[in-house]
């Protein structure tokens, strides 16, 4: 009966085995799968290129600046308030001149006050002497005193 009951062992063993080969095929064959849908998408559907779309942009800012010399001030305005609408970042509205809403005036604030923070704890760290050390390598470190 030993004899019997190894060589079903033996059987299961192999029958695992081949399931575990082919359970890998079948992992290789979906990311196969799957790299080939994203080549095909990528096919059809390709990603515009930064160079052509960096042109763009720039010509279509030089064309409306052309325009906007030659414009009526109703039509100015027009540009202005569409301006206004796509442009969301305080930054970005007081470089163009726009007027900005009460949060960015607030998220304007924010970041100088932001800044003048950042200022300050740099030079309070450069008003502090550091302290030189060796280590047992030989490396020069420094440390802030305690």
């Amino acid at each position: 009966m030993p004899n019997r009951e190894a060589k079903i062992e033996a059987k299961i063993k192999a029958k695992e085995a081949e399931i575990a080969v082919l359970k890998e095929k079948q992992e290789q064959r979906r990311m196969q799968k799957a790299k080939l849908a994203r080549q095909l998408e990528a096919i059809r559907n390709p990603k515009p290129d930064r160079k052509t779309e960096t042109r763009k942009k720039i010509l279509y800012g030089a064309a409306i600046l052309a325009w906007l010399k030659i414009a009526t001030n109703e039509n100015k305005q027009a540009i202005t308030d569409i301006l206004g609408e796509f442009t969301p970042r305080w930054l970005d509205r007081e470089f163009l001149g726009l007027p900005l809403n009460e949060a960015q005036v607030k998220e304007k604030q924010a970041a100088k006050d932001r800044a003048e923070k950042a200022r300050e704890i740099k030079k309070a760290r450069l008003s502090q002497p550091a302290l030189l050390e060796v280590d047992e390598s030989g490396l020069l470190l420094t440390r802030q005193p305690d």
